[in-house]
């Protein structure tokens, strides 16, 4: 009997390994491991400043839900420091757009950097709207800084701007003691 059960647990192991990806399908994704972002692959200069920005800002943390999985990501408090930092405007949404899902096939596919910049443009608010590429885009992003429970809407508690870049600064500031 025991070598039987042994035998099973070999098959599930086995099993296990082969649906595993190999580390040619790994690396063509996302690296949680690493802040590297890809920003080299950005012809303009500002798109590049942004997404070393974003790097920089990056925390390590845990990722997922039931597996644990550490990992550098994003925040809130992180991308409204570059927000803050790089005193993004309407002008740099075309800088932002190539790193977004918004850029279509040519989108980055690291989806870290999709999220921090869709988050800067979502920071702008209304400001941002005339220098979105499509009505669709357009449309996304009203209801993101529209919606009573969005964390983009300045009228929500939790709105990472709340009391402007000053405000912003003091709140991250009162939390890290």
């Amino acid at each position: 009997m025991t070598a039987t059960r042994n035998f099973r647990l070999v098959g599930c192991l086995l099993a296990l390994l082969f649906m595993s990806p190999r580390p040619s399908e790994a690396e063509a994704t996302t690296r949680t491991y690493s802040r590297d972002l890809g920003c080299g692959q950005f012809a303009l200069a500002r798109s590049q400043a942004i997404c070393h920005e974003l790097e920089r800002s990056m925390e390590w943390t845990w990722l997922g839900h039931a597996i644990v999985s550490p990992g550098w990501r994003l925040s809130f408090a992180g991308v409204t420091k570059v927000f803050c930092r790089l005193a993004i405007t309407a002008a740099d949404v075309a800088a932002l757009i190539p790193m977004t899902e918004w850029a279509g096939r040519i989108a980055p596919a690291d989806w870290r950097l999709q999220n921090g910049a869709q988050w800067l443009v979502y920071l702008l608010g209304d400001k941002g709207l005339d220098q979105l590429t499509s009505d669709t885009i357009r449309r996304q992003v009203k209801l993101a800084i529209s919606e009573s429970t969005s964390i983009w809407n300045p009228e929500n508690p939790a709105y990472p701007l709340r009391g402007g870049c000053a405000g912003a600064a003091s709140r991250l500031l009162r939390t890290a003691r």
